[in-house]
């Protein structure tokens, strides 16, 4: 299909994970407690949105993926609101944002570059409802204990004109 592999780990950086999962979270507080808390993610940034106005508690494991878990406060209609891989290269994240355009997929989220993690990359509807994230150059943190979390209201550098089916579609 064009893509070798996916960025799980470098020996530059060690185990990466898959990539990410945004995962609703209406009652925010304690399921940021019960990750934090019970299974060890420690919160990275924090992004409250005006539309909806909502938050994203963005959180990472015990590797240097900026990010491994989002928590979304509100309501989604599939229950997972986004899942993100990461490829080596610009280029091959261009390759496959042509092959969904051709392919005849919903590209949800334009091309674009996010500010907490630095992502180069597009969102497109996966059949069942669930947003893809198909980025590169992710940020990586080599020190947590040096890494200063972020609160912003902007999510993205430039690009990802937003169509979450659920979330932000146009009335």
């Amino acid at each position: 299909v064009g893509i070798p592999r996916f960025v799980t780990g470098a020996s530059r950086s060690g185990e990466l994970g898959f990539g990410h999962a945004v995962i609703p979270a209406p009652d925010i507080e304690p399921t940021t407690s019960f990750y934090t808390d019970l299974i060890g993610f420690g919160v990275c940034d924090v992004l409250h949105l005006q539309t909806p106005p909502s938050r994203v508690v963005f959180m990472h494991a015990d590797n240097p993926r900026q990010h491994s878990l989002a928590l979304y406060d509100q309501p989604h209609p599939v229950g997972v609101v986004h899942v993100m891989v990461e490829v080596d290269t610009l280029d091959q994240v261009g390759l496959a944002l042509d092959r969904a355009k051709r392919a005849g997929h919903p590209v949800i989220a334009s091309l674009g570059r996010h500010v907490n993690d630095n992502m180069c990359s597009f969102y497109v509807l996966a059949p069942g409802g669930i947003a893809f994230e198909y980025g590169c150059d992710g940020l990586l943190v080599q020190d947590w204990a040096r890494y200063t979390p972020t609160v912003s209201t902007e999510g993205d550098l430039w690009g990802h004109e937003y169509n979450f089916p659920g979330v932000n579609e146009p009335n």
